[in-house]
């Protein structure tokens, strides 16, 4: 997503210290990037330059949960994920966007291609999971348009169904993660927020949806170019198991991946956070909503082109 300043090129390597890679012209910085300007040219060092402009009848304090600075930290810890190295040291390019992270530890599964990370944020326990990066976790989101029966799931006496690739590689992190939480101290008690980009922001929604249900105390999500995960029995029985846990998706104009999976036979879950330009974003009421990214539903092949032509042009860089 442009909020990353530099990020991982082509090749998945860092670049050197902060600038974007030189190969190929950057598109213009969001606000919330830092360093970047606005399109007048004005730099935005924080969240406050942002509009927020909520639907008419959408509840004021559901708009207003929405914290802006925290979700931009839990997009560069996403983003982090990307960086070569030990990320035990957190001092990558990108990790520095998010100072303040301790005790981290990897959980990976290099024949699916999924990977995720624990640690502590700020004194916060914090679950987040890395977006496709290789042809094995293509092919894993390739087969979850699939969906397949999630165990001990279900609404109104429907059983809740997944996506097949998503859910096996939930299963394949899930004990590595708890051992992990664990380790580095995260009681079941304590508070815990669940982020990801992409593919792994799928795998939160399904992480929040397990951990609560093993009795972790999950308080809050956030996703980015997340596709839809399940369909319209999980995304009920979700709501309904996370009440009081937002769960915020966030999306943009040019993004195509939230519109992946098939919409009536998949169901987005959570609240969306729709930017629509480059300075403003609104809290959408209702999971699904026209007057968010869903309008754009019917010209989607400009953004699709732009990501198969460059990943500097795509929208759903993070």
């Amino acid at each position: 997503w442009p909020w990353q300043r530099g990020g991982a090129n082509e090749g998945g390597t860092e670049p050197e210290g902060d600038t974007a890679p030189a190969a190929t012209a950057a598109p213009r910085r969001w606000p919330w990037q830092r360093g970047g300007a606005s399109e007048a040219g004005d730099e935005h060092q924080s969240g406050d330059a942002y509009r927020n402009v909520n639907p008419e009848g959408l509840d004021d304090q559901l708009a207003t949960s929405f914290a802006l600075r925290q979700a931009v930290d839990f997009a560069h810890i996403s983003a982090a994920q990307e960086c070569r190295g030990d990320l035990g040291r957190w001092d990558c390019a990108q990790c520095r966007k998010a100072p303040g992270m301790e005790h981290v530890r990897r959980q990976d599964d290099f024949d699916l291609g999924t990977h995720s990370l624990v640690g502590k944020f700020r004194g916060m326990c914090v679950l987040v999971f890395r977006g496709t990066n290789s042809e094995k976790a293509f092919f894993q989101d390739v087969k979850s348009w699939n969906l397949v029966t999630l165990q001990g799931c279900s609404h109104e006496g429907q059983a809740c169904s997944v996506g097949e690739g998503f859910l096996q590689n939930y299963i394949a992190l899930e004990a590595q993660i708890k051992y992990d939480l664990a380790d580095i101290g995260c009681l079941h008690s304590d508070p815990l927020v669940v982020a990801g980009h992409s593919h792994g922001g799928s795998m939160a929604v399904l992480a929040m949806f397990d951990l609560t249900r093993s009795g972790y105390n999950v308080v809050k999500g956030y996703s980015f170019g997340q596709p839809r995960v399940g369909d319209g029995a999980f995304a009920a029985a979700f709501a309904e198991l996370l009440p009081s846990a937002p769960f915020f998706r966030v999306t943009k104009f040019d993004d195509p991946v939230p519109h992946a999976m098939p919409r009536g036979k998949f169901e987005h879950v959570g609240t969306e956070v729709y930017f629509w330009d480059r300075t403003s974003y609104q809290v959408c009421e209702g999971r699904e909503s026209r007057l968010c990214s869903l309008k754009h539903e019917g010209s989607l092949l400009l953004p699709v082109a732009k990501c198969a032509i460059s990943r500097h042009w795509c929208g759903h860089r993070t």
